[in-house]
């Protein structure tokens, strides 16, 4: 696995589509440290949730629902998603 690094298929969609964790907490209203949660994977979501998300990121249930809830990518993949986060958060402690 080398110069391969593991992703959760929650943080990848939310960076994939320049969100912030607030964001996707907002859409499910509930509280960002309570999303965090979630996407650390220290909790499961509920199922509610899982279609508000599935939904919105226009992608199959069953794509969330899988066991495998990360995704591997390659170092530049990876680096790319890890400068966009830090930009994002960035710009949301601006605006805020």
């Amino acid at each position: 696995m080398k110069d391969q690094q593991k992703i959760n298929k929650l943080k990848y969609l939310r960076l994939k589509n320049n969100l912030t964790q607030k964001q996707i907490a907002d859409i499910l209203s509930i509280s960002q440290p309570n999303y965090v949660l979630y996407e650390t994977g220290k909790i499961k979501m509920n199922i509610d949730y899982l279609k508000l998300l599935a939904n919105y990121y226009k992608v199959p249930m069953s794509y969330l629902l899988k066991n495998d809830n990360c995704l591997i990518l390659n170092k530049d993949e990876y680096d790319s998603l890890k400068s966009l986060n830090k930009i994002i958060e960035s710009i949301s402690k601006k605006t805020n």
